[in-house]
């Protein structure tokens, strides 16, 4: 088995053509694995058949995922510079209906809500886009599980009760184990009491980069007692039999690929 696992970010949005908005990207890219006849599964399938062979699962699959969890990803919302926009949920509900074929994506989201609260008001004009009022419609929908992307993302813009110091916008600096129990189970906790879905178990490093003690200590030693099963880095390539489940790969949208024509050289190159 074989997966290339894309990644979007539905807040990108710089303008309405494919390169500026990584919503106008989805929905070119499920056109690109229709015409490759490559089917898509849920993540959460990948990682189950990475950990258990006997698991039925085609040869060759794509995953999708969403990062950072913004409202975009399930709510259509317009843009205040861009104007309507599409979320990810319509995107790919249309492709289901229009083609009659399931599709299905893994949004990661932040689980604490005040550092969600102080992420909207520095970096998205204080426009709040990341909330969790749709979190449960999204399973309910059928399209969707949800992922975790951290406790606070480690992001500048987030400052932990009690401390003064803004958190240092890398994931590596996530080096003990109350640090990872912070960001991996207790927003493992918080996301799978307010949305319990089969994506929980799953980790995806914020900012792609991991820790070096999270994905070789926290992790192996950790993760499963905790509900994790694997963690998704941005480094880019295929999962299969022989990959480290602590650092599984993901193509990025925007990074790896910038076109239609991009992704097919990609997946075409994989089958």
């Amino acid at each position: 088995m074989r997966a290339s696992i894309l990644t979007y970010h539905s807040g990108n949005i710089a303008g309405n053509d494919y390169a500026s908005n990584n919503l106008l990207a989805l929905a070119h890219d499920l056109d690109v694995v229709r015409a490759l006849r490559l089917p898509v599964v849920a993540l959460r399938r990948v990682v189950d058949a990475l950990l258990d062979r006997t698991l039925p699962l085609p040869e060759r699959v794509v995953a999708i995922t969403l990062d950072d969890g913004l409202d975009f990803d399930f709510i259509d919302l317009r843009h205040p510079f861009h104007g309507p926009q599409r979320s990810a949920h319509t995107i790919l509900r249309d492709h289901a209906q229009r083609h009659g074929m399931f599709v299905h994506a893994t949004s990661f989201v932040i689980a604490s809500p005040d550092a969600r609260r102080q992420i909207a008001r520095h970096e998205m004009l204080d426009y709040q886009w990341i909330g969790e009022q749709w979190w449960r419609e999204a399973i309910a929908s059928g399209l969707f599980h949800l992922g975790n992307h951290s406790w606070d993302h480690m992001s500048p813009s987030a400052t932990p009760a009690g401390q003064q110091d803004a958190r240092p916008g890398s994931f590596q600096a996530v080096a003990n184990f109350d640090a990872a129990h912070l960001q991996v189970a207790q927003a493992h906790a918080y996301i799978s009491a307010k949305a319990p879905n089969p994506g929980t178990a799953l980790f995806a490093y914020p900012y792609g980069a991991p820790s070096d003690y999270v994905s070789n200590e926290y992790l192996p030693r950790y993760g499963e007692r905790n509900g994790t099963l694997a963690a998704l880095t941005a480094t880019p390539g295929t999962s299969h039999d022989g990959s480290n489940r602590w650092l599984l790969p993901r193509y990025t949208c925007g990074v790896d690929w910038r076109s239609p024509e991009d992704l097919a050289r990609i997946l075409a190159a994989e089958i």
